[in-house]
This record gives structure tokens, sequence and C-alpha cells, in this order.
């Protein structure tokens, strides 16, 4: 999927604090790659000039990823409570906010 230009500056608000225009001298609104979580913008920083690849996650993806977050954590400690040998519980302690 790719996330409208709008969404994506509205993430970077949230998350950052600073506007688009604030942060970058340049940022491209249209992405250079897009996946199902993030998609990655060409920007140039406001203060060297430098290129950048910013990654930006899709808006409401925290909020849509609750359900799935929750299955795997599930899954992932009842494997562990039955395997003993099954060493990754750990995973599901650092998904779980």
């Amino acid at each position: 999927p790719q996330s409208k230009y709008e969404d994506v500056c509205k993430v970077i608000e949230e998350d950052l604090g600073c506007n688009v225009n604030a942060l970058f001298e340049n940022f491209e609104s249209v992405p250079i790659a897009s996946a199902s979580l993030a998609q990655v913008h060409v920007a140039y920083d406001k203060k060297t000039k430098k290129k950048l690849a910013v990654k930006v996650q899709h808006r409401g993806l925290r909020e849509t990823s609750v359900g799935d977050i929750y299955a795997v954590t599930l899954v992932v400690g009842l494997i562990d409570s039955l395997f003993k040998d099954f060493t990754f519980g750990w995973i599901a302690d650092e998904m779980a906010p």
C-alpha cells in the first residue's frame, strides 16, 4: 500500500512535533519504496542539506496492529508454556507494550 502525502505529513508531525517544511529543505511527496508497514521518502536536511531516506509508518498502523500483536503474543506464550525447549518467549515480551 501507499499512503497519501497528507497522511505522511501528519504522521511526521505527530511523531516529531514539527511539520515537514520545518524539518526538511525538500521532502519528496512520492515514496521511493512502500511496504505493508511503512514507506520511504527522499528528503534533504534543512541544516546540513544532506540527502536522507525517511521511513514513515502508514497512518493508523499502531491502532490496527493491536489485535495482531495480541494474537502473536498469545500464541508465543502458549508455545513457551507447552515446550520447555522453546526459547523464544522473549519475542512476545519485546512485541507487547
